[in-house]
Order: structure tokens, then C-alpha cells, then sequence
């Protein structure tokens, strides 16, 4: 069955546009998650759609010149753009009463349809420039392009000019038919302001509910009275992130003081991004007497306020502030105090700034700090603007509401703008169905079907994301998918996409994952719009079309398997996810592509480092520019005897001082570069990696000695593994010796500051290991350690385990040499104790102070002959294992009373 409310697993994955104004946008995932995606790609309100459409049309018209000089288009969309500046001035008079009048709301979705119309004839301008700007490229590349569309723009002119014209005759009817209903244009207070597309605000709540915030009411109500009881004027700022609903949170206050008769006056001024006094004095004057609206010298002003606020309290708010300037707040606060001298005025500020509150607050923390909505009450959110506060759920959504809520990531807005797509998404569970659903814009498809019965010749214009896991484009053109945005068909039953896919020119997301498709067609190389491609667990994919460096939108690529990589990747200069970098012998993907890839962020994987040739190569990748990525991955085969260059190679591959995570693997020099060691100029004696949080080394089997880690200050995870050439553990890896230990810096210090984990892993070489020498000093190693672990070091005779007070887990595995465990004392926190093949430990100490210990599991241990004392004394323990251990223990205490043998 189906229905228009109804959604599938797979209905919220991603939104349906992707696209900004400037063609330079990002669809980063495309989640609902994203706040800023919900905004511009999932509008609830008509006023949201058109003023996504206008910002869409200022971005075609930035590029006006190139635009008539190719299509001599000027006229057709000067007239639209006028024609959606008249309709926007009506459209809030009709928001307003499409709740009581039917043929409002009519007029609205027939607006609607026509501004989705007007989308993609002006996405298709975009996707023209973008074509031309390819096909540029590649004649100055040498390569021939089609001189009939770079040189003789009127096909397209004809085309689009019909489009145009089309859509300026709908428009047309729409403004008519505004003006048979009566709908009233609002008009600019500013006389001397062109008309604007900044945020505007007003005092009034809307119909909705309001989710989660009675308690913050009450509080910022009870703040704004204390902090003004004894004193003239006091200024409380209400500070979060964008869409948590601080304007409406504005609203509430200014409704509970007005009911409870806090204050005589309450005043609203949208401040915005223009923090002019002039213009917030006249507002303030404007809410008392709408005749003063011609009064502009301050001095007026001020005199008329003091007039109409004469022996009264006054609340002002000030919504969405972004000035900084202390000065400017100074002076409006001296005004303000000068209107009113009675003690108990407030503004009541709000700003998405901490900086702005700051500047803005009678005292330092006078403020609301707003947190985000939990889950249930986004839910909440969505379920009202869906089915009603009084609705039954229905039984298709119970499972996945949480799932739903948890894309809103706690913004109130996003659950808004969540729950107003929901009409718009058809899951599809049965092959056939009879209602019209002309209306759909997003579609998840779940069961084998032929889609002539669902939508009619060219009835899926409007659809614009497509979810299915069967082969729907077999037949596309009796359904003209030709507007869709978003296509996921990750596990859907197909073997090869179409070469008609070419055509979808508004595409911005395909998900292909998890399918066994063998290759992409050429003409998926056409998609110059395209964002986001997901090629993940594609295994039959061999490798990609040639021109992937056509799709010159493309953020985000997504593949599992390193033949997968696109070649000339270094033209994708907007990429910002790309997962493994793989350098070949021959042809392209060098080293130097990565140069340019300057948004490229979060984590990088470079693979078959071998393959570059020295230090002066590496350097052109330009690593330490890229500020952006976090995590970076060092790779080098790991089917070679030796290498010449891994030391000069890694010595260019300076990272970013932004870096937080670093793991280099199979690198074969004998000794880590000095950037590792470096410190910043002009910084004192701060690192290059001061920000690192994880270093794993793996597979550095040359390099004798490890590189001095005890000073960096952010580090919480350590993994050392199969570096087989290191025989000792001392005083270099704490960074201690030579002329640090004699400069007495040392005595105070704290080695390992932050480390949390740390994993000594298949050293097969390693003998001692020491804890520092730090002869009579106060140093403190280790002192935030939770997790030890240390496993397959065979020769290791010693573990300098003392004194780690906050350490949780221990694990010693498989060292065969150790005979010998310094006492526990001081593990006051240890929950887990694991000791197994250990063959020549005779003996384990006490574990009487160890209160905390839950676990504790000794196994293959053939030497050991005696349980650990003060078993007795440790009441927390729930399991106790002994196995392997010749000969072997069973015991029971009766003050552990949960255990388990």
C-alpha cells in the first residue's frame, strides 16, 4: 500500500537539491542533518521557495553580461525577476489567510508549481554556463569541441527564450489572479532601501505549537526582571546557533511579560546585520505610533520617545544581532537610558554570537545560553506539522521516528522544515495504484513496478529525489526524470545505468552503492551539476569513464576500491571528500593533482607513497595548505624489500598544523621526519603536531627508535604496531634526554598530558622498556591513561606500570619474556584485568586495592603459580577467569558476591 505520508528506511537520506545560487554549492551528504540543506533545499513555505528562486536568479544575474552576450536572454529574465519581485510583495498576505480561504491555498500551489518550473529553467542557464566553461577547458587542452554550441548560442537562445516566456505567462496569471483575491502588497518601511532579501522579523507567534522551551521561558522572564530590578536599563542576550528558535523563544517572553503586566511597553526591532541607531530608534518609535514613520533625525527621535515612554517600564527586543562594535552598543544603551530614567527597562537581545553577547550583556553570563531539542521533542515537532498534536501515528512511521527526529540534529527548525516534505514523499510498497501523485517531489520505491502506471507521460516533471532499489531507468522516458535531483539506488537489483542518464543536466546526487554494476557510461561524464557520487562496496566496478574531469561541480566522491579512484582528479578543484588518493607507475594520478584540492576536508588516505620519487615531489602536493582535512593516512606497499627514498619522501609531506589525526603505515625509513619533531616559528616552543589527538605508527619495521611524543598536549590515542626494529623503550620517546633533562624544565612536567589509549603492539624486538629518569623531580607520566594495552612483544621483560591512577582497562598478551609486574598500587580505578600468554610470569601482585575491579582474567600463564592475593578485598568483582595455568587455581570469596568462575 501506500500513501503520502508514508516513508521508508531509505526516504531520509538525502535532500533533493543541492544546488545554491552561485552553482558553487555544497551537498555535503545532502542529510537533513544539515540545517543549512534543509534552508535552501526543502522549503516548507512559499516564501522560503521563492526566496530560494530569488537568490537562485541575483546568482544568474551576477553573471548577466556573459549570459546576454551567449543568449541574449536580458529582457525575458528581467521580466521575471520582476514579476517574482510583485509576487513576493503579496506573498505574506497570503500565508496569512491560506488557512481560512480555500482558493488561497489553491493559489498557492499553483505558485508552487510554478516556481519548481521556474527552478529548472534557470538551473538550466547554470548548466549551460557550466557546459561552455567545460568545453573551454578542454580546447585549450587541445581537445576539439562542438563548434555549433560554443559558437552559435541561438538553439539555445530559442529554447530557453520559450521557456522563459512560458513561465513570465504564468507568472502573469498568478499576479492576476492576486489582485482579483485582494491580496494586499506589503511595502518596505526603509523609503531609501532597495527591496531586500534579508531576514525580517516580527512580535507575532505563529499557530504552531512551540516544543520544549516552557522552562526557558520562565527562566529568561525571571533574568530580565532580576537583572533590571535596581538599575535603569539592563541587556540580556538569548545566543544560539541558527534555527534552535530564538526569535520565537523572543516571542514567548514578550507574550508571558505582556500578559503578567512586567512592563507598560514592549517593542520589536529586527536588527539584522545593519546595527543602525537611527533605524532602531524610528522602529522602536514606529510599534508606538505607526504615524511617526517620516521622523529621521535622532534628536526627534529621542525627544518623541521620551514623550511616549514617560513614567513607564519598557521591554526592547532586539532580534537576530550580529554587531560586534562595543561602541556602537555603548552608545545606543546611553540613549536608551536617557528616554527612560526609571529603573526595570530590558532588551532582550538575540544572536547566534557568543562575541555579540558578550558585548551586548549588562554583566558578564548575564545571558540565556539555548540548547538544542532532544529527539522526542523534534519529533514532537514533526508529528504536528505532519498529522496534527492530536493524530494517531501512523503504524509505517513508529519505527523509524526516532531515526527521523535524529536528523534534525535538536534544531527546531529543521524538524519544521522536516515535517513540511512529508506530504510531498509517496513510499511505494505495492506495483500499482490509482490516486494522482502528479504532486510528489520525492518517491522511495520498494517493490517491483512499472512506473507507466504510476505517473502519466511526462508526469514525473516535478519529482525531484528518486529512492529505489529497482532498475527504474529502463523505461525513463516514458517519465521524463529529467528534473530529478537526487537518485539513490544503493542495492537496488541493477547491472548497468543507462546512457541516457546523461541527460539528467539538474542532477546533483546518485548513489549507485552496494549494486553490481560493472561500468558507468561515457555520457554520465555530462553531468556538470553533479555533487555527490557514491560509488561505495561497488565491486564489479573496474574502473571510471575517462572525462571524469568534466563533472566540475563534483564536492563529493565516494568509493571503496583503488582502481575506483577518477583520474586527473587534481581538475576536481571543488572536492571536498575524496577517500583514498592512489598514485599509479604511469599516467596520471602524480603527487603534484593533489596541489590544488585545497577544499578537500575531513580525512585523506594517500596510497603507494613508493611511487613517488623524492622530497621535491612530495612538497608540490601543498598538504600544509589544506587546513581543512583532520585525518591524514600515509601508505606505502607493502610488497617491497627495500626503499631509497621513504625518509626524503615523508620529509615533504608536511602536514597541516590543523592535522588531529596521523597514521603513517609500511614506511621503511630508519628514522620519522623532522616536522615531527619541529616547532612553529614565533610560537615558543609549540609543535607542529600540538593538535594531534591520534598517532598510529604500523609497519615501520627500519626504524630503530621512537620519535619523542611525551610533549604533545592533545594526543589521547597511541598505537605502536609491528615495529620490529625497536629494542628500547626510554628516556627519547618521553622526550627527555640530552639537554632537556639538564634544563630542569622537566621537574613540574607532565608527560603524556592527555593520552587516554595507548596500544604497544607486535614488537617483536623489544627488550626493556624504562620509565623516565627524571632523577628528583615531580613528573608525571601517563596521568590521564584509561586503556593499556600491549600485545606480541615476545622479549619484553619489564612493564613500567606505576602509579597510573585513572587506568580502567589493562590487557598483557603473548610476552613470553616478561616474568616480572610492578605492584598496583594507586589503580584505584582499574575495572579490567587481562593476563594471558605470559609463560615465564611466576607471579602477580596483590590485588587488594584495586575497589574498582569488575574483571579479571589470567589465562596460558604456565609458570604462574599462586593466585594474586587480596582477591578478598575486591567486592566490585563480577567475573574471575583462570585457564591454561598449570597448576590451575579455582577459588570463591565469599565478599565477592556476583562471581563467576
Amino acid at each position: 500500500m501506500y500513501g503520502s505520508s508514508g516513508l521508508g528506511r531509505r526516504s531520509w537520506g538525502k535532500s533533493e537539491s543541492g544546488f545554491k545560487s552561485n552553482y558553487n554549492g555544497d551537498s555535503s551528504g545532502l542529510a537533513f542533518g544539515s540545517l543549512e540543506a534543509c534552508l535552501q533545499h526543502n522549503c516548507v513555505s512559499l516564501g522560503c521557495l521563492l526566496y530560494e528562486l530569488r537568490q537562485m536568479l541575483q546568482g544568474v544575474f551576477t553573471c548577466r553580461t556573459r549570459i546576454t552576450r551567449a543568449w541574449g536572454c536580458d529582457r525575458e529574465l528581467k521580466r521575471l525577476r520582476e514579476s517574482l519581485t510583485v509576487i513576493r510583495a503579496v506573498l505574506q498576505d497570503a500565508e496569512e489567510r491560506r488557512e481560512t480561504e480555500r482558493s488561497i491555498r489553491l493559489w498557492l500551489e499553483k505558485l508552487k508549481d510554478v516556481v519548481y518550473d521556474a527552478e529548472d529553467v534557470v538551473d538550466e542557464f547554470g548548466y549551460e554556463l557550466l557546459r561552455r566553461r567545460v568545453e573551454i577547458q578542454n580546447q585549450m587542452k587541445g581537445k576539439v569541441c562542438n563548434f555549433f554550441s560554443l559558437s552559435n548560442p541561438f538553439a539555445f537562445h530559442l529554447n530557453m527564450a520559450q521557456k522563459v516566456e512560458k513561465i513570465n505567462q504564468l507568472l502573469d496569471e498568478i499576479k492576476n489572479d492576486a489582485a482579483v483575491f485582494g491580496l494586499t502588497r506589503v511595502a518596505s518601511l526603509d523609503r531609501n532601501s532597495q527591496l531586500s532579501l534579508n531576514r525580517e522579523t516580527d512580535s507575532f507567534l505563529d499557530n504552531f505549537k512551540v516544543v520544549g522551551r516552557e522552562d526557558v521561558v520562565s527562566k529568561i522572564v525571571s533574568l530580565l526582571i532580576s537583572s533590571s530590578k535596581n538599575q535603569v536599563l539592563s541587556l540580556v542576550p538569548i545566543v544560539g546557533m541558527a534555527g534552535l528558535g530564538k526569535t520565537t523563544l523572543a516571542k514567548l517572553v514578550s507574550k508571558v511579560v505582556k500578559e503578567s503586566k512586567f512592563f507598560n511597553v514592549i517593542m520589536w526591532v529586527c536588527v539584522s546585520d545593519n546595527f543602525d541607531e537611527r533605524r532602531i530608534l524610528g522602529g522602536m518609535l514606529q510599534t508606538l505610533d505607526e504615524k511617526t514613520g517620516g521622523i529621521y533625525h535622532i534628536v526627534a527621535l529621542l525627544q518623541h520617545l521620551e514623550k511616549r515612554l514617560e513614567g513607564k517600564k519598557f521591554l526592547l527586543v532586539l532580534d537576530d544581532v550580529w554587531n560586534e562594535e562595543s561602541m556602537k552598543v555603548n552608545s545606543l544603551k546611553s540613549r536608551l537610558e536617557k528616554i527612560s530614567r526609571n529603573n526595570g527597562n530590558a532588551v532582550l537581545v538575540t544572536t547566534r554570537s557568543r562575541q555579540v553577547a558578550s558585548v551586548m550583556e549588562t554583566y558578564p553570563l548575564c545571558r540565556h545560553e539555548l540548547k538544542q531539542l532532544s529527539s522526542d521533542e523534534c519529533w514532537s515537532i514533526i508529528k504536528g506539522r505532519v498529522f496534527g498534536n492530536g493524530a494517531s501515528l501512523p503504524l509505517d512511521l513508529e519505527p523509524i521516528r526516532l531515526k527521523i527526529a535524529k536528523k534534525c540534529g535538536g534544531v527546531p527548525l529543521a524538524a519544521t522544515v522536516m515535517g513540511g516534505t512529508i506530504p510531498e514523499t509517496l513510499t511505494l510498497n505495492a506495483p500499482t495504484l490509482s490516486d494522482d501523485v502528479s504532486h510528489i517531489r520525492r518517491l522511495n520505491v520498494q517493490c517491483n513496478w512499472k512506473p507507466e502506471m504510476l505517473f502519466p507521460t511526462g508526469g514525473a516533471r516535478k519529482l525531484r529525489t528518486l529512492f529505489s532499489m529497482d532498475d527504474v531507468l529502463s523505461n525513463w522516458k516514458l517519465w521524463n526524470f529529467k528534473s530529478l535531483r537526487a537518485l539513490d539506488l544503493h542495492q537496488a537489483f541493477i547491472e548497468k545505468l543507462p546512457a541516457s542518464i546523461g541527460k539528467f543536466k539538474h542532477l546533483r546526487y546518485l548513489d549507485v552503492s552496494r549494486t553490481t554494476i560493472e561500468s558507468l557510461p561515457e555520457s554520465i561524464t555530462k553531468l556538470y551539476n553533479l555533487q555527490t557520487l557514491r560509488l561505495i562496496e561497488c565491486k564489479l566496478l573496474r574502473k571510471l569513464p575517462k572525462k571524469m574531469n568534466n563533472l566540475i561541480s563534483l564536492r563529493h566522491v565516494y568509493f571503496t576500491y583503488k582502481y575506483q579512484m577518477p583520474a586527473q582528479v587534481g581538475c576536481l578543484i571543488r572536492l571536498k571528500t575524496l577517500p583514498l588518493f592512489v598514485m599509479v607507475a604511469e599516467g596520471h594520478n602524480k603527487i603534484q593533482e593533489l596541489e590544488c584540492l585545497n577544499e578537500l576536508r575531513r580525512k585523506l588516505l594517500i596510497s603507494n607513497l613508493e611511487q613517488v620519487r623524492d622530497k621535491k615531489k612530495a612538497v608540490k602536493a601543498k598538504l600544509q595548505s589544506k587546513t581543512k582535512i583532520y585525518a591524514l593516512v600515509f601508505v606505502w606497499s607493502s610488497e617491497r624489500d627495500s626503499s631509497k627514498n621513504d625518509e626524503d619522501v615523508l620529509e615533504g609531506l608536511l602536514p597541516p598544523q590543523s592535522i588531529k589525526s596521523l597514521k603513517i603505515v609500511n614506511y621503511v625509513g630508519e628514522k620519522f621526519p623532522s616536522w615531527m619533531l619541529m616547532n612553529i616559528p614565533d610560537h615558543g616552543n609549540s609543535l607542529i603536531l600540538n593538535n594531534l589527538v591520534k598517532l598510529k605508527l604500523e609497519g615501520c619495521r627500519k626504524c630503530e627508535q621512537l620519535m619523542r611524543l611525551g610533549h604533545l598536549p592533545c594526543l589521547e590515542i597511541l598505537e605502536i604496531d609491528e615495529m620490529s626494529n625497536v629494542s628500547f623503550i626510554g628516556n627519547e620517546f618521553y622526550g627527555i634526554e640530552g639537554g632537556y633533562q639538564n634544563s630542569g624544565w622537566w621537574e613540574t612536567m607532565q608527560l603524556f598530558p592527555s593520552l587516554k589509549e595507548f596500544y604497544l603492539c607486535s614488537m617483536e624486538s623489544l627488550v626493556e622498556w624504562l620509565a623516565p629518569a627524571v632523577g628528583g623531580g615531580s613528573t608525571f607520566v601517563f596521568p590521564s591513561l584509561n586503556v593499556l594495552i600491549i600485545y606480541g612483544c615476545p622479549q619484553l621483560r619489564s612493564i613500567p606500570i606505576r602509579c597510573l591512577s585513572s587506568l580502567v582497562k589493562l590487557k598483557i598478551s603473548f610476552c613470553d619474556e616478561l616474568d616480572y609486574l610492578s605492584d598496583f598500587l594507586g589503580f584505584t580505578l582499574l575495572e579490567d584485568l587481562t593476563i594471558q600468554c605470559c609463560k615465564n610470569l611466576v607471579a602477580i601482585p596483590s590485588v587488594q586495592f584495586l575497589a574498582s575491579l569488575r574483571r579479571l582474567s589470567i589465562n596460558c600463564c604456565d609458570r604462574l603459580k599462586l593466585l594474586p592475593t587480596g582477591l578478598h578485598s575486591c567486592s566490585s568483582l563480577e567475573y574471575l577467569s583462570i585457564t591454561g595455568c598449570k597448576p590451575m587455581f579455582l577459588m570463591v570469596y565469599k565478599n565477592c558476591p556476583l562471581l563467576f568462575i
